[in-house]
């Protein structure tokens, strides 16, 4: 890509960068936004586990979409469990941002080879 097609571009599509995104979406949702990823989907290969307690209020907001408890299964038994502690597949993370972010937001399949300041701005300037 060789020319600016958005606002903020986050470059990294782990849990961090996804969050990050998502939470432009929701509070200036008049920011174009790219969350550009290496990888085939957003997520990688990380399964992400956290307490209630590990997580501010603005957090657990931005976490709703994934913060609704689990459910165990064995083969005699199966049962919803609510709890404080979550776990995130990373198949779940990639299609929660699809849904909740504005389409065209992720670019997979996307190494970055450089990241450069916009014509005009030293790296010094752009911070």
């Amino acid at each position: 890509m060789s020319e600016r097609d958005c606002d903020i571009a986050i470059v990294g599509g782990g849990l961090a960068g996804g969050l990050t995104a998502l939470a432009l979406a929701e509070k200036r949702p008049g920011v174009s936004v790219r969350l550009i990823e290496a990888g085939p989907m957003p997520g990688g290969s990380h399964r992400w586990g956290w307490f209630g307690t590990d997580v501010s209020r603005e957090g657990k907001a931005l976490l709703k979409r994934w913060n609704e408890g689990y459910d165990a299964a064995f083969p005699d038994y199966r049962r919803h469990v609510r709890t404080r502690y979550r776990s995130l597949s990373p198949e779940d993370f990639a299609a929660g941002l699809t849904a909740m972010l504005p389409a065209g937001t992720i670019l997979v399949n996307s190494p970055v080879a450089a990241i450069c300041a916009p014509p005009g701005r030293t790296r010094s300037s752009a911070r």
